[in-house]
């Protein structure tokens, strides 16, 4: 599930603490687990980006309008065209 010195693509927000986010991801509902990790970009490390880890790997359902636009816009404006 955690694996050191690994590599991924993604969008690195700033926003303040809020359990709101761990409602809106399933962290009650047991379907993922909220998890700090350290974020290397160029040269500049940020400590303890919070991400969330898939406890309960289900079917495939689409997201809600809003959050698909919401990773959408962030997909269009950082990531690379080969990230899936």
């Amino acid at each position: 599930m955690v694996e050191d010195g690994g590599e991924t693509e993604g969008v690195l927000y700033e926003v303040p603490f809020d359990r709101y986010l761990y409602k809106r991801e399933g962290v009650y509902e047991g379907t993922y687990l909220p998890a700090f990790v350290d974020v290397k970009i160029g040269n500049q490390i940020y400590d303890d980006g919070l991400t969330f880890l898939v406890l309960q790997k289900s079917e495939e359902i689409a997201r809600p309008g809003h959050y698909r636009i919401e990773i959408e816009k962030g997909a269009d404006l950082y990531l690379s065209e080969a990230f899936p």
